[in-house]
């Protein structure tokens, strides 16, 4: 939470460790304090390839639209990109097959949003048929693809 003193904005946290510091604390609370915990896997390919599409992108003198099709190991953060002019399930899965290809090596997870190209029967038939589980990522949480999405905006 964050409260305005004087034209500034401070936290609860900020308050309360000014507060204690001049000794001028008197309820005797502890501020909540958040530890998050990050993951990471301790070798490629131990649970999860992120994949994720950016755009659309309109190159100059054009009205055609342009995707940035990605896939990123959670361990070793090897990428296989591609440009793409569509965006469907099929080109999804080129850069997947360019990225088992690049590693020499497929994962055993897919975590990915809940794009259309992710959720085709194309797309979950060749998980299967490889042996790979899909993971879909919660609607409400895409900090679960924070590395990615950093990839992405980087």
């Amino acid at each position: 939470m964050r409260r305005i003193v004087g034209g500034i904005s401070l936290s609860t946290k900020a308050i309360y460790k000014t507060l204690k510091r001049h000794g001028l604390n008197i309820l005797k609370c502890k501020a909540k304090t958040r530890n998050y915990k990050r993951f990471a896997m301790k070798n490629p390919n131990d649970m999860v390839v992120q994949m994720d599409i950016l755009g659309p992108f309109y190159l100059s003198n054009s009205s055609e639209r342009n995707y940035f099709i990605s896939c990123l190991d959670d361990c070793s953060r090897k990428v296989a990109s591609k440009w793409s002019e569509r965006k469907r399930s099929v080109d999804v899965l080129n850069v997947l097959e360019d990225w088992i290809i690049m590693i020499n090596c497929k994962p055993e997870k897919v975590l990915h949003d809940n794009g259309k190209q992710f959720t085709s029967n194309i797309f979950r038939r060749f998980l299967i048929h490889n042996r790979i589980k899909d993971k879909r990522i919660p609607n409400c949480y895409p900090q679960l693809q924070g590395k990615i999405e950093a990839y992405n905006t980087g």
